[in-house]
């Protein structure tokens, strides 16, 4: 990832795409993206010294969010017991199942993992069956 803290010293500094691109290792759309951000915000060498570490994260995160999604946890045991009865009924069809009550307007205020989610979370205490 670049160093945008770097690039933009550069930058006020006046040194030219290459130069940048060829010291800092770091892409044209990175420099043109802090030449942006120098423009529309009227950061001067004066104000660089006074910028917080808050500021760059602000306008130069990767803007991923790490998503601790709390799930309606489905009871894998009892799901285990229902595949092993019964020959025609499929994880797909569990999954459905799942769906119908994790989504109902009661469990509205959490999230519905996908079905991938829901095979790889049967899988363990299923072991692995198709």
């Amino acid at each position: 990832m670049a160093n945008f803290k770097e690039i933009m010293v550069m930058c006020l500094d006046g040194a030219s795409y290459t130069a940048m691109a060829k010291t800092l290792g770091c892409s044209n759309r990175d420099i043109a993206k802090t030449k942006a951000v120098i423009a529309a915000q009227s950061v001067t060498k004066e104000a660089f010294v006074l910028l917080s570490p808050s500021f760059f994260e602000e306008h130069f995160g990767d803007n991923r969010l790490l998503h601790k999604q709390q799930f309606h946890q489905p009871d894998f045991h009892k799901l285990a017991k229902r595949l092993a009865a019964n020959k025609h009924l499929t994880r797909h069809k569990l999954w459905v199942d799942y769906l119908a009550t994790a989504c109902s307007p009661k469990n509205r205020s959490t999230s519905t993992p996908s079905f991938a989610n829901i095979c790889e979370s049967m899988s363990t205490p299923l072991g692995y069956r198709r």
